[in-house]
C-alpha cells in the first residue's frame, strides 16, 4: 500500500511537470504511459531500472536467461530457448510471481547490444545469438522474385511477417508440397530440407531454427 501511494505521488508530479515544464523526458514518458494502463502497479516505476531501447527495422538484440524485459509498443519477432517457465512480476493481468523472479534474476547491469545481423545473400540475414539453442534469419523477396531457403540440420518454423507468396518443399523421398503463405501464417519445415519461395507482390519470412 505504501509503495502504491508513492507511485501515485510520483506519477502526479510527472503529470504536473508535463503540463508546466513543456514535457517529460523519455523515461518519464514511459512511466506515465505505464501509469495510464496500470495505475496501481509498482512496476510503473520499472523504467528507472531498465534500459529503454528503440529497435529499428532489421535490428535485433539478445536477452540472456533470467534477465527481465518488457515490450512497450510496436511489433517484433521473439525466439526463445525451450522453456516451461515464464515468470511475470508486473504490468500484466496474468499471474505474477514476484518471489520467484527475485530469486532467479542475475542482477547483471549493462547496456544491450543491437545488431543488424549477418548478411548471408541478397535475400537473407542471419541473427545468431551467443548460444546454441536457436537462431533466426529473415528472408526478404522482392516483387516477382524467387529465393531458395537452404537446408539446415534442425527442424525449423517459417513465419510470414509481411506480404505473401508460395512455398515449395521437396522431401527426402522425392515428394513435393506447395503452400500459399500470407501474413501471419507459419509452416513447419523438416530438418535437411530446402524450400523455394516465390512471390508476386513481395514477401518477408522469418525462420527460427537451432
Amino acid at each position: 500500500e505504501h509503495v502504491v501511494k508513492q507511485v501515485h505521488a510520483i506519477t502526479k508530479r510527472l503529470r504536473e511537470k508535463n503540463k508546466t515544464a513543456g514535457g517529460t523526458d523519455v523515461t518519464e514518458g514511459v512511466i506515465l504511459y505505464f501509469a495510464s494502463i496500470y495505475p496501481d502497479d509498482p512496476c510503473v516505476l520499472s523504467p528507472l531500472f531498465f534500459n529503454h531501447v528503440q529497435i529499428a527495422r532489421g535490428q535485433a538484440l539478445y536477452i540472456r536467461t533470467n534477465e527481465p524485459h518488457a515490450y512497450i509498443s510496436g511489433e517484433l519477432i521473439e525466439c526463445m530457448a525451450c522453456s516451461d517457465n515464464v515468470v511475470r512480476v508486473g504490468l500484466t493481468p496474468k499471474v505474477k510471481d514476484t518471489e520467484t523472479l527475485l530469486d532467479m534474476l542475475t542482477y547483471r547491469a549493462g547496456k544491450p547490444r543491437l545488431t543488424y545481423g549477418e548478411r548471408i545473400d541478397g535475400h537473407t540475414t542471419l541473427y545468431r545469438p551467443p548460444v546454441k539453442d536457436f537462431c533466426v534469419e529473415t528472408v526478404i523477396v522482392e516483387v516477382n522474385g524467387k529465393s531458395v531457403i537452404g537446408a539446415v540440420p534442425s527442424p525449423a518454423i517459417l513465419l510470414c511477417v509481411e506480404g505473401g507468396g508460395s512455398l515449395k518443399q521437396e522431401f527426402a523421398d522425392g515428394t513435393k508440397e506447395e503452400h500459399r503463405l500470407s501474413f501471419g501464417m507459419s509452416v513447419f519445415i523438416s530438418a535437411n530440407t530446402s524450400v523455394e519461395v516465390s512471390t508476386d507482390g513481395g514477401i518477408m519470412i522469418a525462420r527460427a531454427m537451432s
